[in-house]
């Protein structure tokens, strides 16, 4: 009986100490995505298709975000031979949702984010391109891990 209680309490702290996993939305970030793709459409006042642009990156070291544990992270593109690299803030801290802010730019960009899973996830915002609201252009970035 004494080592049935002693081998239980072993088991309490044992199992109690582990630590649990993070499956918020910032969590799952973390970590260097390659763009596979970008995926930019213009939309007319009637929601028509008018301009549908892929450029894509192959998933290398041409292009990629790396989102760091601190909420800082940088984006790294090199599709014209010339690099281009942006450091930036993030909060994920809202379910599909990643907002963007800037170090180098004047900018902040709230991205919906889709398809979240260990591999793949979708970066996509929508905005309009009038001062009427009636022409919109959306655009995605498929992103993957390796």
């Amino acid at each position: 009986m004494k080592q049935t209680y002693t081998l239980l309490l072993f088991l309490f702290v044992a199992l109690s100490a582990c630590k649990k996993e993070d499956n918020s939305p910032a969590a799952k970030i973390v970590g260097k995505w390659y763009i596979q793709k970008t995926v930019d459409r213009v939309f007319d006042a009637d929601g028509k298709v008018t301009s549908d642009l892929t450029l894509t990156y192959g998933a290398n070291e041409n292009g990629y975000i790396l989102f760091n544990k601190d909420k800082t992270g940088q984006i790294y593109i090199n599709a014209s031979g010339t690099p281009e690299v942006h450091q930036f803030n993030y909060d994920a801290s809202q379910a599909n949702k990643v907002i963007l802010s800037y170090k180098d730019l004047d900018l902040n960009t709230d991205y919906q984010l889709t398809n979240v899973d260990n591999n793949q996830i979708i970066l996509s915002i929508e905005r309009p391109l009038s001062d009427q609201n009636s022409v919109k252009q959306r655009s995605e970035i498929y992103l993957i891990r390796k």
